[in-house]
């Protein structure tokens, strides 16, 4: 390819380089890749073909034109078919998702990540403040997670979270990080990863962090350490739980 070429190729187009166009499995990770887009983003046939082409496709439009088609058919059954259910059972499972809030550590507002683990029968939620949104700090909240609920659930939900997915494919179809599938396997516990952009499926601990935010982090609470903001949240947690019933039996509380 010529080098004044490259700049004209989407990013999400580069990788074909590699691939051997006589297999339409490269060309589904193309549109995969731009299907994920928002539709403002996504770009035209005419540009992926023409982009394609660049980097070494030899084929013609309407050879993309109706593959699309076809592929976009297909997608669109997969995604109907896949889909997370409302209803859950004891110990079926669970939500995780990241939020940012502010609290003043000692003496200076600091912008921290908060992350939040709830079971979806029950309703019970974990929270734990971490300076920031790495793995460690993901396998530190499960393991903290589980020994407060005292136990594991057998599937946990989550989004499309980098340290989390390397690949996302159709329907529920993901390749997982390495580690992370690890740690799932330590804990006997199934990854689900929500449709992109498709918030409802996890929409337990979407609306949780709204609660939090608004229960626990307004005003801007002041704590003189990430110790002393955990141990204080791990209280909220749990004087929540005693007030609040456990919603498929209401004579329970959450807890």
């Amino acid at each position: 390819m010529a080098e004044r070429d490259k700049w004209f190729v989407p990013r999400r187009l580069e990788f074909a380089v590699r691939g051997d166009w006589r297999e339409w499995g490269e060309r589904d990770r193309v549109l995969c890749a731009d299907g994920d887009e928002s539709r403002r983003e996504r770009l035209t046939l005419q540009r992926v073909y023409e982009g394609l082409a660049v980097v070494g496709y030899g084929g013609g439009y309407d050879a993309v034109r109706r593959y699309a088609k076809r592929w976009r058919r297909r997608r669109s059954s997969s995604l109907a078919q896949a889909y997370v259910p409302l209803t859950f059972s004891p110990g079926e499972a669970y939500q995780f998702d990241w939020s940012h809030e502010f609290v003043v550590l000692a003496g200076v507002t600091t912008k921290v990540k908060v992350a939040h683990v709830r079971l979806c029968h029950s309703r019970m939620f974990f929270v734990r403040a971490y300076p920031r949104e790495a793995q460690e700090m993901v396998f530190d909240a499960h393991d903290r997670a589980f020994r407060f609920f005292d136990g594991a659930c057998r599937r946990g939900i989550y989004d499309n979270m980098k340290t989390a997915v390397e690949t996302v494919f159709i329907g529920k179809n993901r390749v997982y990080n390495r580690r992370f599938l690890q740690m799932c396997g330590h804990y006997l516990v199934e990854p689900t990863a929500c449709t992109p952009r498709a918030g409802w499926e996890k929409g337990q601990v979407e609306n949780q962090v709204g609660m939090i935010r608004g229960r626990f982090f307004t005003p801007r609470p002041r704590f003189k350490s990430y110790d002393e903001l955990n141990a204080w949240l791990l209280d909220q947690c749990v004087a929540y739980a005693k007030r609040h019933p456990h919603l498929p039996e209401p004579r329970r509380t959450a807890g």
